[in-house]
């Protein structure tokens, strides 16, 4: 009995060494699959987080994109085309009339006042800025 007992005492041994190494086992399987769990779910956020960015990265694009349609659409209509030939070129279309204004003195008695004939009358013409002395200053 004593050899068998030795022997059953060796098998239960050999038994508790074989049930911890299996535990021990599982245990690293399970810490990998949760690891690998983990890294996926972060990588899941991380392309959710990338993919939102370049969501609103097209939602401004889409904005560019109306606003220089805008301006495409405003730069190509004559409105925009005569100005810019009236401004740039110094031309007018027929039939309108061009008033001239001349800067005046920098005295106060002849601020920036000149006659001129339009339509066989005579008209004075001051700059913007004489009207601005005059109310605030009177005259």
């Amino acid at each position: 009995m004593n050899t068998r007992h030795k022997k059953s005492k060796l098998g239960q041994t050999i038994l508790r060494k074989l049930q911890l190494l299996i535990i021990v086992v599982l245990l690293i399987i399970i810490f990998v699959i949760m690891r690998g769990i983990f890294f996926r779910l972060q990588d899941e956020r991380n392309v959710s987080k990338g993919i939102e960015a370049l969501k609103s990265e097209v939602k401004k694009f889409d904005q560019e994109n109306k606003d220089l349609n805008k301006l495409v659409k405003y730069f190509s209509s004559t409105e925009f085309q005569e100005k810019e030939i009236k401004e740039k070129l110094n031309l007018v279309k027929e039939g309108e009339k061009i008033v001239v204004i001349q800067g005046g003195k920098n005295n106060e008695e002849d601020l920036a006042s000149s006659d001129q004939k339009i339509n066989n009358k005579v008209v004075t013409i001051h700059a913007s800025y004489y009207y601005w002395w005059k109310y605030f200053f009177g005259k």
